[in-house]
């Protein structure tokens, strides 16, 4: 087996204590050092609990950038483990933040719905990407203004309870529409799964008295 960042040989560069503790992360002691856990308690308007994993730091850009911009596929086993409570999600609606089809077309699949195939999530693709533009060249300002991000599928059921699923929160635009427009749609309560986010002081609310007890996966 080899690490999926690096490609070197695992067995070569991994501790048995490594292997035994770390044996469903495809990734060799360095690259994994890498990456940092998110430690902030987040919360964000429009959204019931948000929970994020990682740090938006430049192993993470790397890996997304990777992934999403060229089509490294094979970089969504990273994540499998973290989607596994996922798995046991019975109440609620997966739903993945699509990427544009102008930009679906260009890449050949859809970034979020593959990682939650590649874990073997069930989802339900409920919206639909209308901004063609990309969020993350646009000010706060700027993505503020944007009127209108995705949209919910026409004909679709909306569940009481949704868990929007997306790589990288920045300001928190797209997912606060997308709450918005599922809330639109009958949904009672929104919460977010979210793969990473740059720490920034300035940029974000901290609520240190969240109630993670009505975390529910």
């Amino acid at each position: 087996m080899k690490c999926l960042i690096c490609d070197r040989t695992l067995r070569e560069l991994m501790s048995w204590s490594y292997i035994l503790h770390r044996s469903r992360q495809p990734l060799c002691e360095k690259c994994a050092s890498q990456f940092q856990s998110f430690k902030q308690s987040f919360s964000l308007s429009g959204l019931d609990f948000v929970t994020i994993h990682y740090e938006y730091n430049e192993m993470m850009q790397d890996v997304i950038y990777s992934y999403k911009g060229f089509g490294h596929i094979r970089l969504a086993k990273l994540f499998r483990p973290l989607f596994t409570p996922l798995k046991k999600e019975r109440r609620a609606s997966i739903v993945p933040i699509p990427s544009h089809v102008h930009k679906v077309e260009r890449i050949g699949f859809q970034p979020i719905e593959h990682l939650l195939r590649v874990a073997e999530v069930p989802y339900d693709p409920l919206l639909v990407k209308v901004y063609d533009g990309e969020l993350s060249r646009l000010s706060k300002e700027e993505r503020q203004q944007v009127d209108r991000i995705v949209r919910v599928r026409e004909g679709v059921r909306v569940r009481a309870h949704c868990i929007l699923i997306d790589d990288v929160i920045t300001t928190g635009t797209t997912l606060q529409q997308a709450a918005a427009v599922l809330r639109e749609a009958g949904a009672k309560r929104i919460d977010a799964f979210v793969l990473s986010r740059p720490v920034k002081r300035s940029c974000y609310t901290v609520d240190k008295n969240i109630d993670k007890s009505r975390q529910t996966y």
